[in-house]
């Protein structure tokens, strides 16, 4: 296989497109890599080292498959917040939209938090942050968005 150096990632809107080349003696395939529209299940309100799991569905429109393996949302946000990186359940064909999970613990100081990810296929960053704010207080919390 010929290594290519990875081109710019492009904006399109608030899309990002990253493009993969490959190159072997039977064919020549730019795969284009892109996110659409998401959604995702994080409480407004949590009790203190509350155990929560976090579920993500995002599109695939670019082109080419997303694996397991390779695709996941990629925590970037701050480490009191407890956030954790969330995996794509079953590979995801494009089209097709892909469910991402994972489980954290709530902080144990009562205070505002917000989780950011960003969305990773094969090493490249795509599609922009995805951001939720939530709130740890000992007056308890609520079960969904």
């Amino acid at each position: 296989m010929l290594l290519v150096p990875r081109p710019p990632i492009f904006l399109a809107g608030f899309i990002f497109v990253c493009h993969a080349e490959t190159d072997t003696p039977e064919s020549v395939h730019t795969a284009t890599y892109t996110v659409g529209q998401e959604s995702m299940d994080v409480p407004t309100k949590v009790s203190p080292g509350l155990v929560i799991d976090l579920t993500a569905t995002i599109e695939n429109t670019g082109d080419t498959e997303w694996s397991t393996k390779a695709t996941y949302l990629r925590y970037i946000g701050e480490k009191d917040a407890g956030g954790v990186d969330l995996h794509l359940s079953a590979a995801t064909a494009p089209g097709e939209s892909g469910t991402l999970s994972g489980t954290m613990t709530a902080p144990t100081d009562s205070g505002d938090y917000t989780l950011v990810w960003q969305p990773i296929v094969e090493g490249y960053e795509i599609g922009t942050v995805i951001t939720r704010a939530f709130t740890v207080s000992d007056e308890g919390g609520d079960s969904g968005p």
